[in-house]
């Protein structure tokens, strides 16, 4: 059989693998009719009925008990088949994988092209704002794992003179607002949406949340700040000022870009000029010599003819 097999291998240059839950067994993930399998689980509910969206969202706890329990498996690393496949794949045979694991263990064994019909465990989402989580924060929380962002959402907003600005979902209950731009990591210390200063150069994040021992003060961030009419000083100006002359600095660029254009255009020009000129004083003396030419050979003509003329007299 094993045979048999290795010889269509070695025949076939287009091969695509479909597998299931066999393929991990051999890594120490229990697959679903063995004896040890999730259909020989003892829970309040069948296997198929906990992994459905309907479960979920009416039993979420449950749920997410399982899924600690039993989908999540620590330590487990690529068998045989997921290495003979990620080999056959650079060998340029197999052109994909498509699997119904979720355990991520053909791209750990180095398969590049993998289509999963279930997902991944290593790939979790928040469905309210779509922040991503490990496998880790999953394996790590204990009921219902919450996103915390979540107290509230942060939305990109506008200004009335078209300057981007951030501020809570739950405005006016909340009037959190800021000028700065959120970051994709959250502060380590209170878990929220940290900040980094607008503009280019502005780099270190900060956490915006008044309550957490990471927060830092506006006045310790680096804006700089304009006085209004009243002698106050206006946040919201810097912000535009700050992006005027970024737009400035644009305008700038483009309109030196143009001319550097430009120079480049009036250089070529005057050069296929220059070769032109040195062209044609040989053209002109090209043309003289081939009309001195046919001038010599008229004149011999004529006094071939007139000869001819004189003897026959």
């Amino acid at each position: 059989m094993v045979e048999k097999l290795e010889k269509i291998i070695s025949q076939s240059q287009n091969i695509v693998f479909f597998g299931g839950a066999g393929v991990s067994t051999e890594s120490g993930i229990p697959d679903f009719r063995s004896v040890d399998g999730l259909y020989h689980q003892k829970y309040d509910y069948p296997p198929e009925t906990i992994l459905s969206h309907t479960f979920w969202e009416t039993h979420p706890e449950e749920f997410y008990r399982f899924y600690r329990d039993k989908l999540i498996v620590r330590g487990a690393k690529p068998n045989a088949a997921h290495l003979r496949l990620a080999k056959l794949e650079r060998e340029g045979k197999l052109k994909a994988v498509i699997t119904q694991n979720i355990d991520g263990l053909h791209q750990a064994a180095g398969s590049q092209k993998v289509y999963e019909l279930h997902g991944s465990t290593l790939r979790n989402y928040c469905v309210n704002c779509g922040a991503f989580y490990g496998v880790d924060f999953i394996a790590n929380s204990t009921g219902v794992p919450r996103c915390p962002k979540c107290g509230g959402r942060i939305l990109k907003k506008t200004s009335r003179n078209g300057y981007t600005y951030y501020g809570c979902d739950k405005f006016p209950t909340c009037d959190f607002m800021t000028w700065d731009v959120p970051v994709k990591d959250d502060c380590p210390v209170c878990g929220q949406t940290m900040f980094k200063k607008a503009g280019r150069g502005f780099n270190k994040p900060f956490c915006a949340n008044p309550a957490c021992s990471n927060f830092l003060p506006e006045d310790k961030r680096g804006y700089r700040r304009r006085k209004t009419a009243d002698g106050a000083e206006n946040a919201e100006g810097a912000a535009e000022t700050a992006a005027a002359a970024e737009d400035t600095a644009k305008k700038t660029s483009k309109t030196a870009a143009k001319k550097t254009t430009a120079k480049t255009t009036k250089t070529s020009t005057a050069k296929k000029t220059a070769k032109t000129a040195e062209k044609e004083p040989a053209a002109k003396k090209t043309t003289k010599t081939a009309a001195k030419k046919t001038t010599t050979k008229t004149t011999a003509a004529k006094k071939t003819t007139k000869k001819a003329a004189e003897k026959a007299e």
